[in-house]
Formats: structure tokens, C-alpha cells, sequence
């Protein structure tokens, strides 16, 4: 008796067993092969409510943005079944940029993505994808891709893309009595402005940028220790005011001028970026073929991934969408 009941606890704890190995994890969605984590869609619901004109929909549209940021995981599927139906991996460039930018995102705003039900992994995957995208730029068009893009042709996108300057700039700031930054006077403001006007005169009387900016650090008490590198700097460049780069545009080749821009004021000299200067090109190849060819990919992707077919979990991706809402919400009240 005691055998038959040791025997019978064994089968039942072999059946509990064998039911917990073989449930999977559930998924809010199914693309194919790819199955994309509640994090993941997360992100990019949380990512299309924060700017839902960028994305085409309506921020009180909750069926509209649920769509769209399915539509962005059908993307991801797709790409990563480009990646491995054409054999291709991510170099080693890709791979460290990715696990870079993962710890910076999850060191600024990893409290947040928890709150919302993003974990560290869901945003490797997030940046795994746009390295993706580069990849496959590289693979159908890079120098050993299928179909490469000249040199000429890239370089003739290079300097439509830059513009090159030598420059440096003073604050419409200033320290307190308390040590404080707080606003120039609007008299102090033209008075900056007209002697950054006067520098750029004598660049173009002759003098060097270099003597003039040596002269501009002297007088406020600082020691030159190198001469100014020519920025190449683009449209829209998260480093500068928005005005920044066609302000600059319309400065003649070789020429300087004061330029106002966002809190600062400069002195530009134009440079000349010619398509023969291969160290400048070479650092932003990439760059420049990302520019010319992403669209193009990104448009492959999303007419190959409207053919895979997507299983959605209507409840847990409403949870979702909630859950996301409600976070976002409490955020604002707080703010």
C-alpha cells in the first residue's frame, strides 16, 4: 500500500512536471517566428502617445496608436528575418554601440521603463533593431554590399549633407554676486554681439581665426593651447540652436561672420570641405550612407513585413496600453 502511494505522488509530481516545463510564455504578439515581449510593446506605445504626430496618429486615439506600435514590432520581425534569411551578422561595431547605448538609456530612465513594464533586455532589443537596420543598409549598399553606392556619389551627398567651420563662441550669460548664471542686460547682449561682429571683420581683413581667438581667450583671462579644428556639423544637430546650421549656410566659402544663435553667439569662418579630403569623408561614410539609403530599407522592411502574419492578444495588449497611460498620466499630474 505504502508502494502503490509513493508511486502514485511520483506520477503526479512527474504530471506537474511535465505541465510547467511545457507551458511557454505568453506573448502579446506573434509575427511569424518573432514573438515580441510586453516591454517591448510598451516602449513604443509609450514612445508613439510622447509624440503621436511623428508617428501619424491621433494622441486620444488609443485603437490608432495600438496599431501603429504593432506595426513597428511587424517591423522588427521582418528585419530580423532578413537578418537571418540572408545569413547576416551584426559587427562587432553594432554590438558595442548597442550595449552602449542600453546602459545609457537604462542609467537616465530605467525607473521610468520599469514603471511602464520595460526591462533592460526590451530596450537591448529596441536598440538591436535600429543596428539592424544599419547592418542591412551596409549589406545591400555598402562598399561589399550588393549593390554599392559610388564613392562619387557619396561624396557628393557628403558635402550637401555638412557644412564645415572653424569657430568659437561667447554665452548670453553671465555669474551673479552669488555666483548664479542668470541672463545678460539686452545693452551687455549688443555689446558682445558687435565685438564678435568686429573679430569676424578682422578675419576678413586677413587675420587668422587662430590669432583672433588667442586675443578673445587672453582678454578673458584663458591660455590657448591649440589651434581650432574645422566641426562639420548637419541639419538639425542635437548640438546646436535650430537655426544654427543654416545661418551658417548662408556664410560665403573662406569668409567669417558673427552668428546668433539659441544662448550664444559665434564667430564662424566657412570652410571649404572638398570631396578629396578622405579622412573627413571616411569618418562619415556611414553616416552618409545611412542617409541616402535608410529610407529605402526601412521601405523594404515594412512591404516585406505586412506579409508576415501577426497573431495579436487583444486583453493583455489593452492591459498594456492602459498600464502605459496610467503611468504617463500620474507622471503629468506630478509635473
Amino acid at each position: 500500500m505504502k508502494t502503490k502511494l509513493l508511486c502514485l505522488i511520483l506520477i503526479i509530481s512527474i504530471v506537474f512536471t511535465l505541465s510547467s516545463c511545457s507551458k511557454k510564455e505568453e506573448y502579446p504578439l506573434t509575427i511569424g517566428d518573432y514573438h515580441a515581449t510586453e516591454g517591448v510593446l510598451a516602449y513604443y506605445i509609450d514612445r508613439i502617445m510622447a509624440a503621436p504626430k511623428d508617428y501619424g496618429v491621433n494622441k486620444d486615439d488609443s485603437e490608432a496608436i495600438i496599431k501603429k506600435a504593432v506595426s513597428v514590432c511587424r517591423d522588427i520581425a521582418c528585419a530580423e528575418k532578413l537578418m537571418k534569411d540572408n545569413s547576416i551578422n551584426l559587427q562587432i561595431q553594432y554590438k558595442s554601440d548597442i550595449a552602449e547605448k542600453t546602459q545609457d538609456i537604462w542609467d537616465l530612465f530605467g525607473e521610468y521603463y520599469k514603471s511602464i513594464g520595460v526591462s533592460k533586455p526590451d530596450i537591448t532589443k529596441i536598440n538591436t533593431y535600429e543596428a539592424m537596420k544599419k547592418q542591412l543598409v551596409q549589406y545591400y549598399f555598402g562598399q561589399n554590399g550588393k549593390k554599392p553606392v559610388s564613392d562619387d556619389k557619396l561624396k557628393q551627398q557628403f558635402v550637401e549633407m555638412f557644412i564645415g567651420y572653424k569657430g568659437f563662441e561667447g554665452s548670453f550669460t553671465k555669474l551673479n554676486a552669488k555666483g548664479e548664471t542668470i541672463p545678460m542686460t539686452e545693452k551687455e547682449r549688443e555689446n558682445l554681439i558687435q565685438e564678435f561682429r568686429e573679430m569676424a571683420n578682422k578675419i576678413n581683413d586677413g587675420a587668422s581665426i587662430d590669432d583672433v581667438y588667442a586675443d578673445y581667450c587672453s582678454s578673458q583671462g584663458l591660455v590657448v593651447t591649440e589651434e581650432l579644428q574645422v566641426n562639420l556639423v548637419k541639419e538639425n544637430d542635437p548640438m546646436y540652436a535650430d537655426d544654427f546650421f543654416k545661418k551658417v549656410s548662408t556664410i560665403s566659402h573662406g569668409k567669417a561672420a558673427p552668428v546668433t544663435s539659441g544662448s550664444s553667439v559665434y564667430v564662424v569662418e566657412r570652410s571649404t570641405i572638398a570631396t578629396s579630403d578622405e579622412d573627413a569623408f571616411e569618418a562619415y561614410r556611414e553616416v552618409v550612407l545611412d542617409e541616402m539609403k535608410m529610407p529605402k530599407i526601412e521601405a523594404k522592411i515594412t512591404k516585406e513585413a505586412a506579409k508576415l502574419k501577426v497573431t495579436e492578444e487583444s486583453k493583455k495588449i489593452n492591459e498594456i496600453y492602459r498600464n502605459v497611460e496610467s503611468v504617463r498620466s500620474q507622471k503629468s499630474e506630478r509635473h
